[in-house]
């Protein structure tokens, strides 16, 4: 059982597969490279990160992510004057963070793990099937926007034979999902007597943030949280608001199977909405 408590605000990523060494190098990959490294030469960026490529509908497949990886590896290999962070180093952000699969497709969120693995600039991709391969559209953002510029790099780009059993196959979790793993030592579950809304952080507020915190809490016989323990998380500050909340809630404590009140722990869900 999962509690599920939503905070209201009244206002105005996969596992990412490693690139094969094995790959053939795409004439229209290696074009693709050779412009966007003159532009963020020129933009003066320091270091930039690939993001998953999506295809026009906006929805992410295996396809785009081992095509992420290509071209991630391609540029690095043709441009030594800037950085290209590592993609897998996403998804060991993600996991250090605590980050949902949700996460990886939130701007505010993919702008603020750009920044954290020290990148100025993302890269963005959309795939479109042609008749010989695939078109890939790149597009470059600053890491403070997090949203694809509406003028990008444009080629046709050949698929190896292991690219093209990738077509229409979903991309699923990025990350690896979330387990939550409590010894269910009752028949009935704590019940919240007392539970202040958890407060959004300037930041957060700010940029608008929604998502969703989740934490395992210990519940004692007598209705107290001895322990909070995050499982999935937000940044800017909302994993402490709703953990410092959550330590000050009251319960009606578990009952076990003698009916005596037994100590407990059970996950909260936590809900940040803007609205």
């Amino acid at each position: 059982m999962i509690l599920r408590i939503s905070v209201s605000l009244l206002a105005a990523m996969a596992c990412l597969a490693s690139p094969s060494a094995s790959q053939a190098q795409s004439p229209g990959m290696a074009k693709l490279a050779e412009e966007a490294g003159h532009k963020i030469s020129g933009e003066g960026w320091k270091a930039v990160v690939v993001w998953d490529f999506s295809d026009q509908a906006g929805k992410y497949s295996k396809l785009g992510v081992a095509l992420a990886d290509e071209f991630s590896a391609t540029l690095s290999n043709s441009h030594p004057k800037f950085d290209v962070i590592q993609r897998s180093r996403i998804a060991e952000l993600a996991a250090e963070e605590k980050l949902g699969p949700k996460a990886a497709s939130n701007p505010i969120i993919i702008g603020w793990m750009a920044k954290k693995l020290g990148a100025n600039g993302i890269i963005f991709g959309d795939t479109e099937a042609s008749s010989d391969g695939i078109y890939l559209e790149l597009s470059l953002s600053k890491a403070s926007d997090a949203k694809p510029a509406k003028k990008g790099f444009r080629a046709d780009v050949a698929l190896t034979d292991e690219q093209r059993t990738l077509l229409d196959k979903p991309r699923g979790d990025p990350w690896k999902p979330l387990r939550i793993t409590a010894a269910r030592n009752y028949v009935k579950p704590p019940q919240c007597t007392y539970c202040p809304a958890a407060p959004f952080s300037d930041e957060a507020r700010r940029l608008k943030l929604e998502g969703v915190v989740i934490v395992l809490a210990d519940i004692s016989e007598e209705g107290e949280v001895t322990n909070v323990q995050l499982v999935q998380g937000l940044p800017f500050g909302l994993n402490e608001t709703a953990m410092e909340t959550i330590r000050t809630w009251k319960f009606k404590p578990a009952v076990g199977r003698d009916d005596n009140p037994v100590a407990a722990s059970v996950p909260i869900e936590v809900t940040f909405h803007l609205y």
